[in-house]
């Protein structure tokens, strides 16, 4: 009975500690701001580019609860540019919604840190990738590195969770020499950081392991990522590049009503197509993804429409979008019926990169 009691006091000043340290980390990047440098008439831009290709956008917006506040062009301009004027956690506003608060149990957060360790293992010695770190201002990126030597490497961007672990055996069977990019504070990516990623950084580091015009692909949140290191390069002068993205929230196509999640975490259904046979998987993803603090510190405070969305004109680049038909985050149908993407008959979220079906189409994508 001693050494259960002496159990339960250790894990109960481990916890205490931890819950301190996230009250910490929650009030440090509920009370940061990243203010964008962009001037208002670029913003503008894109603005017009939005109405310009969703013509019943604000229509749409009055059908959902974090939108509905969006009546015109002022009101849409307002929300998407970085400010200080602060909005609650479920109506958008970029860059100054406040977080939800949702508290990890530290058994918990140190469960997902020793699976993440386990499967840096398994992505080195099992499937044979290098690793590499770069510090920049933003924080600790990791770039996993295979070489398949002869062919054009491909710049990969992955989505929420453990990094290149999950994503590293698809980009592997690729064929080619792939860079897997793990950029700060996402999920279980790299935990090393007390900040975030921005454009400036992602290039940064992107420079150092391929050249402007390499071949890109990206999947779910890696789309953001993707997105910020295009809108840097657009209009360079490169040669002719491929760039996929899947299950991405970078499609300019109905960015508000069916792509704003990131920026704001729910507290309602209201955004979302009713399919009741998937409320759980929805509720699974909504508590592990959206509302895991370090994901929206990234998405409410630094995410900037400007850069992390695909409305330019890019230059030499061939854009293809993939979709799953049943993928809870999007009304993938109204997308699809706008716009030129390959939309999968079944499957959810995830399903374009883990599902099982004949994936040699992605080879054709990037010749």
């Amino acid at each position: 009975m001693k050494l259960v009691y002496k159990i339960g006091i250790v894990c109960g000043v481990a916890e205490l500690i931890h819950q301190l340290m996230y009250w910490r980390r929650y009030n440090y990047f509920n009370n940061l701001r990243i203010m964008s440098k962009v001037s208002k008439q670029e913003y503008l831009k894109v603005v017009d580019m939005l109405m310009k290709l969703n013509p019943n956008l604000f229509a749409r917006c009055k059908q959902y609860a974090h939108t509905s506040h969006i009546k015109n062009e002022d009101d849409l301009y307002n929300a998407l540019t970085p400010h200080y004027k602060e909005r609650p956690a479920n109506r958008l506003q970029v860059g100054c919604s406040r977080l939800y608060w949702r508290y990890s149990p530290f058994i918990l957060e140190l469960c997902m840190k020793t699976i993440r360790q386990i499967g840096n293992m398994y992505v080195r010695h099992g499937l044979g990738y290098s690793r590499t770190w770069h510090n920049t201002h933003d924080g600790y990126y990791s770039v996993w590195t295979h070489i398949v030597p002869g062919t054009k490497p491909i710049l990969f961007f992955p989505g929420l969770g453990l990094g290149a672990v999950i994503y590293a055996k698809f980009a592997k069977s690729l064929g080619r020499t792939v860079h897997i990019l793990e950029v700060p504070n996402i999920g279980y990516s790299t935990p090393l950081s007390n900040s975030q990623a921005t454009h400036e950084t992602i290039y940064e580091v992107v420079s150092k392991h391929v050249d402007d015009g390499t071949d890109i692909f990206a999947h779910s949140l890696g789309s953001v990522h993707a997105a910020m290191y295009l809108n840097i390069i657009f209009d360079k002068p490169i040669s002719k590049y491929n760039v996929v993205i899947c299950d991405g929230f970078v499609n300019p196509y109905d960015v508000i009503t069916n792509h704003i999640y990131p920026f704001v975490g729910f507290s309602d259904y209201s955004f979302i197509r009713k399919k009741p046979k998937r409320w759980l998987e929805f509720a699974i993803f909504l508590y592990y993804g959206t509302y895991t603090l370090d994901f929206q510190a990234w998405s409410k405070r630094f995410h900037d429409v400007y850069n992390g969305i695909l409305w330019k004109t890019y230059r030499n680049a061939n854009i293809h979008y993939v979709y799953s038909k049943y993928d809870i985050l999007y009304d993938t149908e109204y997308i699809a019926n706008i716009s030129n993407c390959l939309l999968l008959p079944k499957g959810g979220h995830g399903y374009s990169i883990f599902g099982k079906w004949d994936k040699s189409i992605y080879q054709e994508m990037l010749q």
